[in-house]
């Protein structure tokens, strides 16, 4: 017999068949203290891994395609509050950075794409430059980080508010669990 196991929110209910023994399932649902939780705006899965960090079993794909999909036209206008953890923290290609691990002609290119070459550099600059020095300008030039899911949030007039790093006691999360834990 498959094991079952049910979460239940007042008239909210799903009930996920668990195949073996130790699987977690993983929740993620979208509320306020004004309206509870939104009907229809969860994203419910069945973990692969017994051990480890959840952060491990989701991704920014789906979490930004259930949110883009599913949450943010039930939402529209608010704040949306963030936590940091790397799947909500995926940057639009035109912020991404250099990195320090390019070779020179993805230096060279990064430099063009942003046009961040100074004019007073001759035209025989990519050839003539050096790694570090191509660095040091693609630094000067860092775009300021804008992040997929405030492109998301901006369509249905929201703004998101990231939580602060190292700060559970201001984490809603955090909050959640421990009313959750006091109730078991």
């Amino acid at each position: 017999m498959t094991p079952s196991r049910t979460w239940t929110y007042r008239s909210l209910r799903a009930r996920l068949y668990v195949p073996g023994k130790g699987a977690r399932i993983m929740i993620a649902h979208v509320g306020s203290r004004e309206s509870r939780l939104v009907p229809d705006a969860s994203l419910v899965f069945l973990g692969k891994y017994k051990t480890g960090d959840y952060h491990d079993e989701m991704n920014s794909y789906l979490w930004l395609n259930s949110l883009g999909e599913e949450v943010l036209e039930k939402l529209q206008g608010g704040a949306l509050v963030v936590e940091r953890a790397p799947y909500h923290l995926q940057l639009i290609a035109e912020t991404l950075p250099a990195s320090s691990k390019m070779r020179k002609v993805e230096f060279v290119a990064w430099l063009e794409r942003h046009e961040a070459a100074p004019d007073g550099w001759s035209l025989t600059w990519r050839h003539q430059k050096t790694v570090p020095e191509l660095r040091a300008q693609a630094e000067k030039h860092r775009a300021t980080p804008c992040f997929r899911v405030q492109d998301l949030a901006a369509v249905c007039d929201m703004s998101v508010i990231f939580s602060p790093v190292a700060q559970p006691d201001v984490s809603a999360i955090e909050m959640v669990w421990a009313t959750v834990s006091s109730h078991s």
